[in-house]
């Protein structure tokens, strides 16, 4: 049989003129095959055409079941090779199938990657029509997830601690008794009651106020930087479970091909006509392809595992999720994009919210430094005996009312609150240096995100016009080859191959590039990207 590395060149202006002339020639060259090699293959290969016809027989006799029609399709597919005809005046009467039959058989061996059977088998994971959105899954995870829920009591907590903030100290009321009732039992005796309040000066309450202003929009921040962490996360495994639904869906296809072929090999061993080292390698690519498509489920498996465990999701519970649209973005510039993530990052919004917040963590300390002056009024009532001075024995009770007002002012002689006020600063200026290196990592993730997209979109441009076009001319000239008898079954399915290998990274690149359309609305911070 001939070889045809010179003749399958993709792209070339004598292949584009030979193969129109091949399309012309090849009913006549069939039919000059017919008239000349009866004789022929009589001589050299009638045992084995008999057995193949035997062996064709044997396939027409196992169309009892249901499934006997397809794989009859399969094992007929021989008979388009020149060397299995049968004898006996077969050979006549096979050939005006041989092209209606080749046809039929290459639309099922070059269906696309991604058919509507393929998905059909995966209902419980990806849907074209029903299921989950990303909108309404994130929606979900908002409402569902742990993490976000603690988080939230966060800002409770923040809310408290404002509260709390703005209160005046509480007033102190002191009550006080004496009598001699143990000693000598004259009736002397006291009581009294007073009550003093502390007075916070240098406007310690406001300021102390304004701190924890700033620290509950801090924790909103944060938060809104949580839910944008997690929406990304969220993203990125939806369209990790997309790929790799679409893995699977282009392994079982590649399984379906080997699966045909062996299927055909059998025949052609039942008929002699090929080698046991043929079937062999088609056995080891038939597993590789099995062991591929379980790895991809495992893979596709573990994803969906991962999906709900983010969204709150228990594992027993069904989660089908629904395929979007190519991701397109918005017509944003690299600069453009930087400004945005520059206003609109939350944990950017929370670093000078920080810097803000120690800034005012200054002024309430240096507020701390001056003392606080407490008022207190006290009413005491008072009973003394006292002798009388011509006769001891006589006994004379006095009873006393007195009021008094009394100020305590600390003197801030050694403790003017230097440590804390050194800590505030030194706070202060470390707050401004994180603000300014998370602003240079957003410019790098905002940059990265950019060129991540951009390589993954020139990516999809080469292989769209200048691999996997080329692969598919390359697919349909040894088509057209294998019709007219110049190459095996074997390089068929081999370039088949090399265009399904070609769709996967395709596939690869397709993921790549809305990975990077995720990573671009997490670095800017933005959820409506696009």
């Amino acid at each position: 049989m001939k070889s045809l590395p010179s003749k399958c060149v993709c792209r070339t202006n004598v292949e584009q003129e030979r193969i129109p002339l091949l399309a012309k020639e090849r009913w006549t060259r069939h039919q000059e095959d017919d008239a000349e090699g009866h004789q022929s293959w009589r001589g050299r290969g009638g045992q084995s055409s008999k057995r193949v016809c035997n062996a064709i027989r044997d396939i027409s006799s196992e169309m009892t079941t249901p499934s006997a029609p397809q794989r009859w399709l399969r094992s007929i597919f021989l008979m388009v090779q020149p060397p299995l005809l049968c004898q006996g005046g077969d050979s006549a009467s096979l050939a005006p199938l041989r092209g209606s039959i080749l046809g039929i058989l290459l639309v099922i061996l070059s269906a696309p990657p991604l058919s509507g059977q393929t998905r059909a088998a995966l209902p419980q994971y990806v849907s074209d029509t029903d299921g989950t959105t990303f909108e309404q899954l994130t929606e979900i995870m908002f409402t569902r997830n742990k993490d976000l829920q603690a988080a939230r009591e966060e800002i409770r907590q923040a809310q408290a601690r404002l509260t709390q903030s703005g209160l005046r100290p509480n007033p102190t009321l002191d009550f006080s008794r004496s009598t001699d009732t143990l000693f000598a039992r004259e009736g002397e005796g006291s009581y009294g009651i007073g009550l003093s309040q502390p007075f916070e000066l240098g406007g310690k309450r406001s300021k102390r106020s304004r701190v924890a202003e700033i620290s509950v929009d801090v924790v909103k921040a944060q938060m809104a930087d949580a839910e944008r962490q997690l929406r990304s996360q969220l993203h990125s495994l939806f369209v990790e479970a997309l790929s790799a639904a679409a893995k699977v869906g282009l392994f079982a296809q590649i399984q379906n091909v080997n699966e045909q072929m062996s299927r055909i090999m059998e025949v052609s061993l039942r008929a002699g006509d090929a080698s046991r080292l043929d079937a062999t390698l088609l056995r080891a690519s038939l597993n590789r392809a099995i062991a591929q498509a379980v790895q991809a489920e495992s893979e596709l498996s573990g994803t969906m595992l991962q999906i709900k465990t983010l969204a709150g999701i228990t594992p027993d519970e069904r989660l089908v999720l629904r395929r979007a649209g190519q991701l397109e973005p918005r017509d944003l510039s690299r600069e453009a994009a930087l400004l945005l993530a520059l206003d609109n990052r939350p944990d950017l919004r929370a670093a000078r919210l920080r810097e803000s917040r120690d800034e005012a963590s200054i002024a309430l300390a240096r507020a701390q430094a001056v003392p606080d002056v407490s008022a207190s009024l006290r009413f005491d009532k008072e009973n003394r005996v006292s002798e009388g001075s011509l006769r001891p024995e006589e006994k004379f009770v006095d009873h006393a009312k007195l009021l008094s007002f009394s100020v305590s002012l600390p003197l801030p002689f050694f403790n003017r609150q230097q440590g804390n006020i050194s800590e505030a600063i030194s706070l202060q200026s470390q707050a401004r240096s994180q603000r300014e290196a998370l602003e240079q990592r957003v410019r790098r993730d905002v940059s990265l995100a950019f060129e991540r997209y951009d390589f993954a979109r020139r990516a999809m441009d080469v292989l769209n016009r200048g691999v996997i076009t080329e692969n598919q001319e390359s697919f349909q000239i040894v088509k057209l080859s294998y019709d007219l008898g110049e190459l095996r079954l074997v390089d068929l399915l081999n370039q088949q191959r090399v265009l399904i290998d070609t769709q996967m990274s395709y596939l690869e690149v397709q993921r790549d590039s809305m990975l990077a359309l995720v990573d671009l609305e997490r670095a800017t911070g933005s959820a409506g990207l696009f």
